[in-house]
């Protein structure tokens, strides 16, 4: 499960939360550039004419901060039809997409409890299923392992060109 929470610069900057729902059980910079792909596919829809994305995140190294994800945001308007950059945030700052997250898992994990002997929700497409009828408002979308392969190839080969460690990036501090 991926959460996240855009804000559109479109009346009154009014957030549009999404869950990724996947079976990957790879977290790695490939799976976010699908969830950025998917994403930016559902928001274009809704704006007309997005020209910048500012990602806000953490600084987890296996998703978001390493050399992979840099050559990603290089190639970002090119790949993904559209300018962006990337803020890093310190880890004890509140993340609105953890209360997405914690929403989803909690209210999933009630209904499951709840069941008598079947019907558990105890997978990735479970848990996909049971958001129709009962998670409103928020933009749910499935990642598929096989939907991963061909990206994970096509990213691995653009990852290439990324093979030297970048010193640093990891000991930005926060004042």
């Amino acid at each position: 499960m991926h959460p996240v929470c855009v804000y559109l610069r479109v009346n009154d900057h009014l957030p549009c939360h999404f869950c990724i729902i996947s079976d990957v059980i790879d977290h790695d910079v490939s799976l976010v550039h699908q969830i950025q792909k998917e994403c930016i596919e559902h928001v274009k829809k809704k704006m007309q004419g997005l020209t910048k994305i500012v990602y806000f995140s953490d600084g987890c190294a296996a998703q978001y901060k390493n050399r992979k994800n840099f050559l990603n945001i290089c190639h970002h308007t090119i790949d993904l039809n559209v300018a962006a950059e990337w803020v890093f945030l310190p880890l004890v700052m509140a993340n609105l997409s953890d209360g997405i997250g914690g929403t989803i898992k909690r209210t999933a994990t009630k209904a499951s409890l709840q069941r008598p002997y079947e019907g558990q929700i105890l997978a990735s497409a479970h848990i996909f299923e049971f958001r129709r009828e009962n998670i409103h408002g928020i933009n749910f979308i499935f990642i598929s392992e096989e939907t991963m392969e061909p990206v994970r190839i096509a990213m691995n080969q653009c990852h290439q060109i990324a093979e030297k460690a970048i010193s640093g990036i990891f000991t930005i501090s926060f004042h």
